[in-house]
């Protein structure tokens, strides 16, 4: 998995899963990698796993829980569509 160094955490990496953005860090205190989904409306969805590659898998695994809840779609596909137009 290839991580990439953000500007604002600098002890955090972004990677990107299924087309959302997260946050990725190994955290110390519970010796897992820990990955948290940025820019959901209505909520957040997190992931922990002892290494990357099973951190990825839990990460769509997450992200799916999280989009199964009817009350969050609406707002995932308003951020996502936003996002879209930015990056035009």
């Amino acid at each position: 998995m290839k991580l990439k160094q953000t500007d604002t955490q600098k002890q955090a990496s972004l990677i990107e899963i299924n087309g959302y953005s997260a946050t990725v860090n190994y955290d110390e205190s519970i010796k897992m990698w820990r990955g948290e989904f940025i820019g959901l409306k209505d909520g957040s969805a997190d992931f922990y796993a002892k290494d990357l590659d099973e951190l990825r898998k839990e990460g769509e695994i997450s992200l799916r829980v999280f989009l199964t809840d009817p009350e969050t779609k609406q707002g995932l596909r308003e951020m996502k569509d936003e996002y879209v137009a930015q990056t035009k």
